[in-house]
């Protein structure tokens, strides 16, 4: 079928769901591939999730997992990470997005180091992230790839790969688009072909239809 179907909607299992409303904050939902909810409490969240879901190296992301609890001092405390990433090596992580200028108020690089003593086995890693790490334009993208995943799409890719199995050197998503002009969802493909690896950008920055891409030669 060569048309843009959506996946059935599977509601988030995030452990404490962030509020629809909060002045000065920006808090919503989208869905990923396999039409699953993802919630999140910022944009820095959102960035970071949809960087995460598009990531070769990752193979679950789980935002807000389960609380964990931890001793300070005397008293019993409880922790909720923003997101688990469980990633293709086995290893998981345990992530904190934060803005960069709240860090230090917030103490959150001391509760990291408490849980991660005390809690070894919750994760294998327990990293913070802040917009210093979360490219918006590498955001931008994953959202486009995330789209391009969910449309049901096959006849589209696969005439974008007939013609991609043909390039000699860098060309743009345009040109390869234009030799077929009846397919609407042909740059939707050719992100998808970029996306499994059988595309790629020969220049960085945000992907459009003048991005110059190249093919990949596979063993």
């Amino acid at each position: 079928m060569n048309e843009a179907t959506f996946r059935p909607h599977v509601e988030s299992s995030a452990a404490i769901r962030p509020p629809s409303r909060s002045r000065g904050s920006v808090r919503g939902a989208f869905t990923d591939a396999t039409g699953r909810e993802v919630v999140y409490a910022s944009t820095l969240e959102r960035d970071f999730s949809v960087i995460a879901l598009t990531h070769p190296d990752v193979q679950a992301v789980q935002e807000q997992p389960p609380t964990v609890a931890y001793r300070d001092v005397a008293r019993i405390r409880h922790h909720t990470f923003d997101f688990m990433l469980r990633l293709r090596c086995g290893t998981s992580l345990a992530i904190a997005v934060k803005p960069s200028w709240r860090v230090a108020s917030s103490g959150l690089e001391r509760t990291l180091t408490l849980i991660a003593a005390q809690r070894p086995t919750f994760a294998d890693r327990f990293e913070i992230r802040t917009e210093r790490d979360i490219c918006r334009v590498a955001a931008r993208n994953a959202r486009l790839i995330l789209h391009s995943r969910r449309l049901m799409i096959d006849d589209a890719i696969a005439e974008v790969t007939a013609i991609v199995e043909s390039l000699r050197g860098a060309c743009t998503i345009e040109v390869i688009c234009a030799q077929i002009p009846h397919q609407p969802l042909a740059f939707f493909a050719a992100i998808r072909l970029i996306d499994n690896g059988h595309l790629r950008c020969a220049t960085s920055g945000l992907i459009t239809a003048a991005t110059l891409v190249e093919r990949v030669e596979h063993a």
